[in-house]
């Protein structure tokens, strides 16, 4: 598997690209809107939690191609060997005490910047989005690693979150 700097110059012998994603970069005034009710609730989860976010990872991975098998080695090197007071892990649960999506994501110098978003269903998606709007007054902008087959930049301007 490559991870190209260039995509047209591995074409050129024969790669293709079998899975991405988007990297969204919102200014503030692009956020969706915030509201203060919800459906369910957030907790923050570290290393000792990490089962809880693999289990969601596991439900959401099939849905797409070159989503990877990942394990407590994983979890452990690749999300928490680097943790500072900044990084924050939120899993969100619905109403009937279920897990349904989780963002990983920092902030620094007034930009949140968000490495993972995972939602199994759209009341975990809109929940997630309600979160990460709601810290309008303490971010400028967000920085957000999504799936390209999301539907999540067709709703923002149509309803609140």
């Amino acid at each position: 598997m490559l991870d190209p700097f260039s995509v047209g110059y591995y074409r050129k012998f024969g790669w293709e690209l079998y899975c991405d994603e988007t990297i969204a970069e919102l200014k503030k005034d692009e956020f969706p809107t915030p509201v203060k009710e919800g459906n369910g609730s957030f907790r923050s989860v570290n290393q000792e939690d990490w089962q809880a976010l693999q289990h969601i990872y596991a439900k959401y991975a099939p849905r797409f191609t070159g989503m990877i098998d990942r394990d407590e080695w994983w979890w452990m090197r690749r999300k928490f060997s680097h943790w500072t007071k900044q990084r924050r892990n939120i899993i969100f649960t619905n109403p009937e005490g279920e897990d349904r999506g989780y963002v990983l994501y920092s902030m620094k110098d007034k930009q949140l910047k968000v490495s993972e978003f995972v939602a199994l269903d759209d009341a975990a998606e809109r929940e997630l989005w309600r979160f990460l709007a709601n810290h309008d007054s303490m971010a400028d902008s967000m920085n957000v690693k999504v799936a390209n087959s999301e539907s999540w930049r067709f709703s923002w301007k149509t309803q609140r979150l």
